[in-house]
């Protein structure tokens, strides 16, 4: 079985077995509160210091907070760059 919904900034997939059962899932959530440690990784960042967020992405897989992928969206006049962070337990580790 397949659930599958969608808002204006959230998307959400799930798939269940016959017994009911998660198989897999993820949930998307766009523009929305980036946790405050990837906020002080990137500003405190000597590259980031002009730069602004022009867009963020969570993806939670499985419905577990500890499968939680963060993809940051930075921009500096042309010139744009995407930061990936995971969440391990309590802590982000960048990815690029």
């Amino acid at each position: 079985f397949v659930l599958e919904g969608s808002g204006a900034t959230i998307d959400v997939k799930a798939t269940y077995d016959e017994e009911g059962n998660l198989v897999e899932s993820t949930l998307i959530k766009k523009d929305t509160q980036v946790p405050i440690p990837i906020l002080r990784f990137i500003y405190s960042h000597e590259k980031f210091n002009s730069w602004t967020m022009t867009g963020n992405e969570i993806v939670v897989k499985d419905f577990d907070p500890y499968q939680t992928e963060y993809k940051v969206t930075m921009t500096n006049g042309d010139e744009t760059e995407v930061l990936n962070f995971k969440e391990q337990g309590e802590s982000i580790a960048y990815q690029n």
